[in-house]
């Protein structure tokens, strides 16, 4: 090459997955200078330099893996989160260096992420057929999260407390003011916890999730603002202890692990919560006594589920043992929620 030429990214070919191990993963889009004519004569006396222009989309995942070279990824748009032995939020005009061997992987925030991926050894897709990176296996994956979450959640919908609101003591007016007193406490306490999530978050793959959970509950009729002002509910220590927990969780876990709890156990019991109550209440009176708490749950358990889709194994193991303890404190809760109930005098 002797003359200045310029090439359009476009004019490159581009790549979005490639298999390894009998596998497809994902890359969001690739496209490797080398696969430019101009650009792979220019580079030709670079020993071994290879250079590719990548992006991943809003929630688009390059899943952790590892390879033989040493990398260096410059980013200069966009946001997202690097996942792997390092995890943090990524912006445009960042340089991450990965050394051999070191377990790494992207996801795309809602802007997209957009780099340029530089190798000093040759091209990890240099010849796609050949990828030369190992993704990580998947012995904890998120689907095997949800699927013990779900059977956990099972569990928790045969609690005392459901065969109470289904049964002919709910229709006592003592048992079921303290019933609905009582449950107060834990919609008073994930209310906190919405706003504890939200106020405590600064990467912007998780706040819009946050935010929309938060409004979503501040967003209150007539009659949902008269129950703001009703009396406090009795105190019970225990209740509002196995309640604390939950909100207290939200200053001292990162955003993956708050996002696992809230979703896969605070929505999972909220959701049950509205499923035996709506019959048994009514849709206007759940809405009276609890707001939205528990009002769009599922949707809001789906869409915690699509952010919890970038981890990695080790990360997913941690999540479940974290889960699990979250869905003891919520059966513990219930426990308790029962206790109180059936104290109630007779009226």
């Amino acid at each position: 090459m002797n003359d200045v030429q310029i090439i359009k990214r476009e004019s490159i070919p581009a790549i979005t997955e490639v298999e390894e191990g009998g596998i497809l993963h994902r890359l969001g889009e690739l496209r490797d200078f080398s696969w430019s004519e101009p650009l792979r004569n220019f580079m030709s006396g670079g020993s071994g330099f290879s250079a590719s222009w990548v992006q991943l989309a809003d929630q688009e995942v390059l899943q952790p893996h590892t390879h033989p070279v040493l990398s260096m990824m410059v980013f200069y748009a966009g946001a997202g989160q690097m996942i792997g032995d390092l995890t943090r939020s990524l912006v445009g005009d960042e340089v991450v260096v990965v050394p051999p061997g070191c377990l790494h992987g992207f996801v795309g925030g809602p802007p997209g992420l957009y780099a340029l991926s530089i190798q000093f050894a040759g091209g990890l897709y240099s010849a796609p057929e050949q990828p030369r990176v190992v993704f990580a296996k998947e012995e904890e994956s998120l689907k095997q999260l949800v699927e013990f979450s779900e059977r956990r959640a099972a569990a928790f919908a045969k609690k005392p407390i459901f065969e109470f609101i289904k049964g002919t003591q709910f229709t006592n007016d003592a048992k079921r003011r303290a019933f609905l007193d009582a449950l107060r406490v834990w919609t008073n306490g994930t209310e906190a916890l919405a706003v504890s999530r939200y106020a405590s978050c600064n990467d912007p793959m998780y706040q819009s999730a946050f935010r929309e959970h938060l409004f979503a509950l501040a967003d209150r009729d007539a009659d949902q603002s008269r129950a703001l002002s009703a009396p406090r509910p009795p105190r019970d220590a225990k209740l509002e202890a196995l309640t604390s927990w939950f909100a207290y969780q939200m200053y001292v876990l990162d955003n993956a692990e708050k996002t696992a709890i809230v979703s896969l156990v605070v929505d999972q019991v909220n959701a049950s919560l509205r499923r035996s109550l709506v019959p048994a209440l009514g849709e206007r009176q759940l809405k009276r006594a609890f707001g939205s708490q528990t009002r769009d749950a599922d949707a809001r358990i789906a869409r915690g589920v699509t952010l919890l889709n970038h981890a990695t194994p080790s990360m997913y193991a941690r999540l479940k043992e974290l889960v699990g303890e979250a869905w003891d404190m919520a059966e513990a809760m219930a426990d308790r929620l029962t206790s109180v109930t059936l104290a109630a005098s007779m009226a």
